[in-house]
């Protein structure tokens, strides 16, 4: 903006000169014009007198175009008063000089012209035609020559001085005044953009505060999300970074990545904390949360990230979502995303999967080139990605007693208010990270018989004192009820002893038993919940 306005003043400056100098020449040739006219009348005058007084001595037409060339010379006015231009004079004479007293003679009226000179001078022409009139032709001999015909001319140059040189000090106040002008200017232009910097720093800071209570939304809801959100925005411009991007871009793709999975808000609990594979139903809406996204941000100073955030999930194939854009018609910044989002997908722990390595990360992008992902980004962020350090305990598991309640619908059992075999899932998907991982596998035998013979609620009654049991002695362990009449102990990296003499005070009364059997997941390699069911029932 100071550059702007530095240029404007000398725009200006220039401009003023310019019409200075054009307003003197304008003057001058104002001055010229007058001299020849006044000249070309008093010449017509003295004819005039000499026919009155035809006994006259004296040559009054010659003292007095002698007396007004010395009058105007007082004036710095060149006048001279001539006869009539022949062809070779003219041939003598300067182009724009010969030029104009050609136009002169043509059309018999008074003409000018700015002619340059020696030393980069510039002067004012004009010349004024003295035409033929009766006293004229009495007093002279012209061959051939008629009334009104053109028979000489009185010519006046005079010098044109620059602005500078005709009024310097007129000249040097106008430079003062436009550098206290430009000083000014500049006072102004700081004084708006130190304030305008100050408001935007404010606005900025209030926007990045949003971002960030938007994240804190997301992450009491989803605890997985947030994580998830923060880590796909430090890769994403990590690459964009690599792609040289602006650093507007960067900057705007870390909000963007930040909040690209928002729309999440919007996702029933039952599915977005589901510990398990969706259902074809329940995938087909959470792909909503890209238009729910964008929706959310389209309107404030979010506005610009919503077009990013509607298009994470496209792929370079045209086989993504939400409007299956192909190729260079998917935003940059949203294919970094998708890049990126893949990348985090793969190599963190999910309720329903285990983290995958690095390299298993980078192949599976590597792979997915000119399918899913934009090659040209698949290239830059492989060598990025290859260096950043994957957060490895990261879980989708509650983190606190609020969490666990939203998740009771998928990990506890509704009954006995113990964990389910839902919670078995989650568990053994760190399999590999156990030092030891035991259970004491309990079995209720005869429950049907019960029920049938004293009803369902006394059945059910069983099942809740029984788990209510468990859970008070075994208080470090993991309580599971699975397959209706079943109770695993589950210890991890730590060993309980099986107390028996429990149930028998327990069952006192009761018309079932319970029996017992150890199980070590690590020693049997039962890393899913198909192995044990298999060696369950083929125990019994």
């Amino acid at each position: 903006m100071a550059i702007l306005w530095t240029l404007a003043n000398i725009l200006f400056f220039t401009f003023q000169i310019k019409n200075e100098n054009k307003n003197i020449i304008n003057t001058r040739i104002l001055q010229t014009q007058t001299a020849t006219k006044e000249a070309a009348h008093l010449l017509d005058w003295s004819f005039n007198q000499k026919i009155k007084y035809p006994n006259a001595q004296s040559n009054l037409s010659y003292s007095l175009s002698y007396l007004l060339e010395k009058i105007n010379k007082n004036k710095n006015i060149d006048l001279s008063v001539n006869s009539f231009f022949y062809k070779d004079e003219l041939e003598a004479m300067t182009q724009r000089r010969a030029k104009t007293i050609k136009k002169m003679q043509q059309t018999k009226q008074e003409h000018h012209s700015v002619i340059s000179g020696k030393h980069n001078s510039t002067y004012v022409y004009t010349i004024t035609p003295l035409l033929a009139t009766k006293s004229c032709l009495l007093c002279h001999i012209h061959d051939d020559a008629k009334e009104g015909d053109v028979i000489g001319s009185v010519e006046a140059k005079m010098l044109v001085p620059s602005f500078k040189d005709l009024n310097q000090k007129r000249y040097y106040n106008l430079i003062l005044i436009y550098i206290m002008t430009w000083i000014v200017g500049l006072i102004v232009i700081y004084w708006i953009n130190h304030n305008s910097k100050k408001y935007l720093n404010a606005k900025m800071k209030d926007y990045e505060e949003n971002i960030y209570l938007l994240t804190d939304m997301m992450e009491r809801r989803d605890t997985y999300t947030a994580g998830h959100s923060r880590r796909v925005a430090h890769y994403a411009t990590e690459i964009a970074k690599v792609m040289n991007l602006s650093k507007e871009n960067v900057a705007l793709l870390f909000r963007a990545s930040m909040l690209h999975d928002l729309g999440k808000i919007e996702i029933p609990d039952a599915i977005l904390l589901k510990p398990d594979r969706l259902s074809t139903a329940e995938y087909e809406l959470i792909k909503t949360h890209a238009l729910f996204s964008a929706e959310l941000l389209s309107h404030g100073p979010f506005k610009e990230l919503s077009t990013i955030v509607l298009h994470h999930h496209e792929r370079f194939d045209g086989q993504g979502y939400p409007h299956g854009l192909k190729g260079k018609h998917i935003p940059l910044l949203s294919q970094i995303i998708a890049v990126a989002d893949a990348f985090d997908a793969i190599t963190t722990n999910r309720a329903y999967k285990s983290a995958r390595s690095k390299r298993d990360a980078l192949k599976i992008l590597e792979q997915e080139k000119g399918k899913q992902f934009n090659p040209d980004i698949v290239d830059a962020a492989l060598p990025v990605l290859e260096t950043i350090k994957i957060d490895t305990l990261t879980r989708q598991l509650p983190e606190n007693k609020l969490d666990e309640m939203r998740f009771c619908y998928y990990l506890k059992d509704q009954l006995t208010g113990c964990y389910n075999i839902n919670h078995l899932k989650v568990l053994l998907t760190k399999f590999t990270e156990y030092q030891s991982l035991n259970a004491y596998h309990l079995t209720l035998k005869n429950l049907t018989a019960y029920n049938k013979r004293y009803g369902w609620k006394k059945g059910d009654r069983l099942l809740k004192d029984l788990a209510a049991l468990l859970m008070q002695h075994y208080p470090t362990s993991t309580i599971i009820r699975f397959f209706g009449d079943h109770f695993l102990i589950v210890n991890i990296d730590q060993n309980t002893i099986l107390d028996t003499t429990l149930f028998d005070t327990f069952l006192n009364g009761y018309d079932v038993e319970i029996t017992s059997n150890y199980i070590d997941f690590l020693k049997d390699n039962i890393n899913n919940t198909d192995k044990l069911e298999n060696m369950i029932f083929n125990q019994s």
